[in-house]
C-alpha cells in the first residue's frame, strides 16, 4: 500500500474522527463515494478552508448520504445556543467552525484571525471539551465564553498574515454527523455498481452558470492557467484555486481508500496498483495547491509555471486511471443510483 497521503480540511478530518466512533469499519469508504471535480467560473470567492468540493448537484454532502449513508448535516446558529442545546439533549459531539483568534491555546490567539472547524463536546459546567487537529494539536477543555467567541467571529480576512484562511460569512455554522446502518447483499455487485457510478460522474461533462464539472472542466483549468499573465485569475482568483484544491485533495485522501476496496471485491485486485500509483500522483494537486499558496503574497511567473505543469500532471494522473479501470474491463456505463447497493455498518 502507498505510504503517502494527501493532506485534508480540518472539516473531513472531523467528520472522519466521528464517522470513525458510528462506523470503525467503513467511514474512510463513506467518505470516498465521489470522483469528480468542479471548477466555479462565477468570481465567487465564498469558499472556506473547510469546503466540500462543488458537484453538479451543490451538495457533496447529499451525494455522500445517498450513495453510502452518511449523513453530514451543516447547521447555523443564530441564536448562539442551538449547538449548546444539542451538545446537552444529545451528547454527541459535532464539528463547529472558529476563529483561532479567540481560541486561548492556539498561536494565532489574539493576533491573527484564521478560519476552520474543531470537534465540540458537552460542557462540563462552564467548559466545553474540544479536539483541534490543526498543528499543535490540543485535546481539552476550553471555556464556553472563548468557544462561542470564535464560533461568532466573522474571520476578517488579512491579506498579509492570513490571506487564505479567514472571511467567513456564516452565523455560528456547525455539523452534525451520523451513519446509517445499511447491509451488502452481493458484494461484486455492489462494487460494480459503485465503480460504475464514480467513473460516470468523472467522465460526464457538466456546466452550469456558476461553474463546470467533471474531467472536462479540469481539462479546462489546466487550458486557462496555460493562458498565463493575469488572464486565468480573472476567471478563478488564487485564493479560489487553492481552496478548489483542497477540497478536491481531502475527498480524493477517501476515494483511494474505496477504490481499493471496490476493485478487490469487483475481482479486479490488480487494479490496486494503479490506485496507490493515482494516490501517490495526488502530490502533483497538493503542490499546485501550496504554492498557489505562497503566491497569494508574491505572484510571479515561475510560479504560475510551476502551478501549471503541476495540474497538467494531476490531469494526467487522473487520465491514467480512468484508462486503467477500462482496459480491466470494469463496467464504465452508468447505472441508476437507485440500483447501487449499501454496504455494512
Amino acid at each position: 500500500m502507498t505510504a503517502w497521503t494527501p493532506s485534508v480540511s480540518t472539516l473531513y478530518r472531523n467528520v472522519e474522527v466521528l464517522a470513525a466512533a458510528r462506523s470503525p469499519r467503513s467511514y474512510s469508504l463513506r467518505l470516498g463515494m465521489s470522483w469528480g471535480f468542479g471548477l466555479p467560473n462565477d468570481g465567487r470567492s465564498n469558499f472556506t478552508e473547510f469546503s466540500f468540493p462543488l458537484r453538479p448537484a451543490g451538495d457533496l454532502p447529499d451525494l455522500l448520504r445517498r450513495r453510502g449513508g452518511l449523513d453530514i448535516r451543516r447547521h447555523d446558529d443564530p441564536s448562539g445556543v442551538t449547538m449548546h442545546e444539542y451538545l446537552h439533549v444529545t451528547g454527541e459531539p459535532v464539528v463547529a467552525v472558529v476563529d483561532s483568534f479567540y481560541l486561548p491555546y492556539r498561536p494565532a490567539y489574539g493576533r491573527v484571525h484564521s478560519s476552520r472547524t474543531i470537534i465540540a463536546g458537552p460542557a462540563e459546567g462552564d467548559r466545553v471539551w474540544v479536539d483541534d487537529c490543526w498543528e499543535p494539536t490540543y485535546r481539552g477543555l476550553l471555556r464556553r465564553r472563548d468557544l462561542d467567541a470564535a464560533r461568532w467571529s466573522r474571520a476578517e480576512a488579512d491579506p498579509l498574515l492570513e490571506p487564505i484562511f479567514s472571511d467567513v460569512q456564516t452565523d455560528a455554522e456547525w455539523f452534525t454527523v451520523s451513519v446509517e446502518p445499511l447491509l451488502i447483499n452481493d458484494p461484486a455487485r455492489w462494487a460494480a455498481t459503485t465503480i460504475r457510478l464514480l467513473v460516470h460522474e468523472m467522465t460526464t461533462a457538466v456546466r452550469t452558470v456558476g461553474a463546470s464539472f467533471g474531467l472536462a472542466a479540469l481539462r479546462e483549468m489546466v487550458g486557462v492557467l496555460a493562458e498565463g499573465g493575469d488572464a486565468p485569475w480573472r476567471v478563478v482568483s488564487r485564493r479560489t484555486m487553492a481552496l478548489v484544491l483542497r477540497a478536491e485533495l481531502s475527498s480524493r485522501r477517501y476515494l483511494c481508500t474505496l477504490l481499493r476496496n471496490a476493485v478487490t471485491l469487483a475481482g479486479h485486485p490488480s487494479l490496486i496498483d494503479d490506485v496507490n500509483l493515482y494516490q501517490e500522483g495526488l502530490w502533483h494537486f497538493q503542490a499546485a495547491r501550496d504554492v498557489l499558496v505562497k503566491s497569494l503574497r508574491h505572484g510571479c511567473a515561475e510560479y504560475d509555471k510551476f502551478v501549471v505543469t503541476r495540474c497538467r500532471d494531476a490531469l494526467s494522473n487522473e487520465e491514467r486511471l480512468l484508462a486503467a479501470i477500462e482496459a480491466a474491463g470494469l463496467p464504465a456505463a452508468p447505472l441508476p443510483e437507485e440500483a447501487a447497493e449499501a454496504w455494512p455498518a
